[in-house]
């Protein structure tokens, strides 16, 4: 398929995408569908409303891939209205797309339980410097060679506990000559990362 028909469908899918509540970007949806267009696993940390969610499950259906989506649903403040993992699936219902497998845990609990290879990569759980690192100390190790992984909000100014965990991480594991991981690409917030060893 030609790079044309690629940005069409990934358009096409971000505007379906915005029509779900969340906080991700029509071009971060769009760059979710076109990584999230792979064989495997594909994974999100954080998926409240679905948002994401429908990015995913729409690149899953090009080569039969599985979606898992892990969030434990907690109240958050400043997020109106609160979501549920009924108001998810009800949401991705609404746009004529099946809910995915759901893990309704805390990331390090689901981390615990799942034991795929992953694929594909979204972590966009809490935002907080402690859980952003543990979310990698937990997933990271879990995406194959070829993967990918993305992190949202990076560089946003009141998530900066993503901002230091992942350049944290970036230069721990960041070698010109011996480095598992290349940096791919940024959309907006959504910075991306592949595991090239």
């Amino acid at each position: 398929m030609n790079g044309r028909n690629i940005n069409d469908e990934a358009n096409k899918t971000a505007m379906l995408a915005m029509r779900v509540p969340g906080q991700i970007r029509k071009t971060e949806a769009a760059a979710l569908y076109k990584m999230g267009r792979r064989l495997g696993n594909l994974v999100e940390i954080g998926c409240l409303h679905g948002r994401s969610t429908v990015a995913l499950v729409e690149a899953a259906k090009k080569f039969k891939a599985t979606v898992t989506s892990v969030d434990p649903f907690y109240t958050t403040p400043n997020i109106n209205p609160q979501s549920s993992p009924e108001i998810w699936q009800a949401n991705l219902e609404a746009v004529g797309l099946k809910a995915p497998n759901l893990l309704a845990m805390e990331s390090h609990q689901a981390a615990a339980v799942y034991n795929e290879e992953i694929s594909f990569l979204f972590i966009d759980g809490a935002h907080d410097y402690e859980h952003v690192k543990e979310d990698i100390a937990d997933w990271v190790p879990k995406v194959k060679v070829s993967g990918v992984i993305a992190f949202h909000d990076m560089f946003l100014p009141h998530a900066d506990g993503v901002t230091k965990a992942v350049t944290e991480w970036w230069l721990s594991v960041y070698d010109r000559e011996t480095t598992a991981w290349k940096y791919e690409n940024m959309t907006d917030y959504l910075i991306a990362f592949r595991r090239v060893m």
